[in-house]
């Protein structure tokens, strides 16, 4: 039987965007893009007063570019430092400037819970990533939504490392007893 839901975490935040290889943002050579970002998060098991910090890499994909196959990497800390790292990738449609000269950010991408540090040692899960926004190509900042919506597999809560962890501030409250039970 499928594991239900048990994790979800939001965080908005301003992006950055440049080459994978090399300089010149935008005209890249290869055509690879590097986007990057760091932005406060909120959701459960890591509270209200977290940070998520990414960077992917976005290659267009032939033959018409319209794709892009992202392949990225997220580190989530909580305000203890305990970390969570996710791995995520899949294909997005690019960006491209519409009429008025701003792109439109629409992610549906996989993602996969590769451990961590503290709480999250040995973590496990998956689910989906979404990411929207407006791209802005001139001088305006381009913030990104994201959530993250799936389950994850936790090793037994530790009470002696319960330094920030009341059950309001880590959204255990949204978790059922059988969920927390096995989280």
């Amino acid at each position: 039987m499928a594991q239900q839901p048990n994790f979800r975490i939001s965080a908005s935040g301003p992006i950055g965007f440049d080459c994978w290889e090399g300089s010149g943002f935008p005209n890249c050579d290869p055509p690879i893009f590097k986007i990057f970002g760091t932005a406060p998060a909120s959701g459960t098991f890591i509270g209200r007063n977290a940070t998520f910090e990414t960077v992917e890499k976005a290659t267009p994909q032939p033959p018409t570019y319209t794709q892009n196959e992202v392949d990225g990497h997220a580190v989530v800390t909580r305000k203890n430092g305990d970390k969570l790292n996710i791995h995520y990738h899949g294909l997005s449609p690019a960006p491209s400037a519409d009429d008025t000269g701003v792109g439109h950010l629409d992610d549906d991408l996989e993602f996969v819970i590769e451990g961590g540090t503290g709480r999250f040692e040995n973590a496990t899960g998956s689910g989906r990533l979404t990411a929207t926004g407006n791209v802005y190509y001139d001088e305006r900042p381009t913030v990104v939504s994201s959530e993250l919506q799936g389950t994850i597999n936790l090793k037994a809560r530790d009470p002696r490392d319960d330094d920030d962890d009341d059950m309001v501030d880590d959204d255990w409250a949204t978790v059922s007893e059988d969920q927390r039970a096995t989280a």
